[in-house]
């Protein structure tokens, strides 16, 4: 009888030392697998890192060119505003000659016309009788 537990015994010590085998097998795969993906996922991340500098590098270009077209922008406004006025003030000048060569009064030239009280003046001067 003694040697049955013997030999059962034996059996028993192959038996648990098969299965930690396998278990320790299995414990060495999977952390091959999480070791392959945290390499797959250190990628990824490093892909990303670089993906986030060149995003901030664009950005910071389209920064520079939406200033730069701001800055053109409002030259260009103030040179329409500048053209508009000169429009303005040849028009009103135009209208000036015309209201003085039909006789109007300076005082009526300066405030239709925008003009000071002196250019008014010269205006009826130049211009008085000068369209029939």
């Amino acid at each position: 009888m003694t040697q049955y537990i013997t030999q059962h015994g034996e059996l028993i010590e192959l038996t648990l030392f098969v299965l930690l085998s396998l278990v320790l097998l299995a414990m060495i795969g999977i952390a091959v697998l999480l070791f392959r993906s945290l390499r797959i996922t250190s990628r990824q991340l490093q892909t990303l890192h670089s993906a986030a500098d060149l995003n901030a590098a664009s950005q910071a270009r389209l920064s520079e060119a939406l200033f730069s077209l701001e800055k053109k922008l409002a030259r260009v406004t103030e040179q329409n505003l500048d053209i508009q006025n000169q429009t303005f003030v040849s028009g009103s000048i135009d209208e000036a000659i015309q209201m003085a060569g039909r006789g109007a009064p300076p005082e009526k030239l300066a405030k239709t016309c925008g003009l000071t009280e002196a250019e008014a003046d010269l205006m009826v001067r130049l211009h008085r009788g000068a369209q029939a």
